[in-house]
């Protein structure tokens, strides 16, 4: 029986094959490795779309909250969410307040800053003894 691996694993596993391809020096190699995995890509991004038909909106909400899942989704645009609303509840789970700047979505990047700190501690003692 396979160990099971997570995502992040298996993304570094594809990654350190194809960079041992891309060592040896025979690009031919390389560029057939990296056929292979778009075609995979492609193969499994086509059976999602086929879960996604026909589940439903339903179930794929109940599961899109797993980080695994929701990315698989999002790299094959099968995310019931929109792009923004994902960015919006990933800055608000951050814990420290970002502020948006931009997005691409083309080249999906994120421009983000920390937002200003409020001014004052807003405990109420600004020089006040207590008396």
């Amino acid at each position: 029986m396979r160990a099971a691996i997570d995502g992040a694993q298996a993304g570094r596993r594809v990654e350190e094959v194809l960079d041992r391809l891309a060592a040896t020096g025979d690009r031919a190699a390389c560029e057939a490795a990296e056929e292979l995995v778009r075609v995979l890509m492609d193969f499994y991004g086509a059976g999602l779309a086929r879960i996604v038909e026909k589940a439903g909106e339903g179930p794929l909400k109940a599961v899109a909250d797993d980080e695994l899942v929701a990315s698989l989704l999002s790299l094959h645009g099968l995310h019931p969410e929109d792009v923004h609303t994902r960015i919006g509840r990933a800055l608000a789970a951050h814990g420290e307040p970002l502020e948006l700047l931009g997005f691409d979505e083309r080249t999906g990047v994120l421009r983000l800053r920390p937002s200003a700190a409020p001014t004052g501690c807003g405990c109420g003692s600004g020089g006040q003894d207590g008396a």
